[in-house]
């Protein structure tokens, strides 16, 4: 298994903007350059990211791996903390 945090497919999302973000649910959203809290504008639509996008992300070291059903990410700070 390879290293970093895996996160299901249809979790990682690309922004109308461009941004790679990742869904945690309740409008919880995080940069996946940054590790930076995102907010959605309640009509900005996103799509699930492609392989061609996750291709290139892994190139430039934003993330460890991806396979069919997972991504593997960097470890970045907890959203969820106080």
């Amino acid at each position: 298994m390879p290293d970093g945090v895996p996160v299901s497919r249809h979790f990682v999302l690309v922004t109308q903007k461009g941004n790679c973000v990742i869904d945690w649910g309740k409008n919880i959203y995080q940069d996946i350059y940054t590790g930076e809290k995102v907010e959605l504008e309640e009509n900005e639509f996103t799509y699930v990211v492609k392989d061609i996008e996750l291709m290139m992300l892994k190139q430039y070291g934003i993330i460890n791996d991806f396979d069919q059903f997972t991504v593997y990410v960097y470890p970045m700070q907890d959203l969820f903390e106080p």
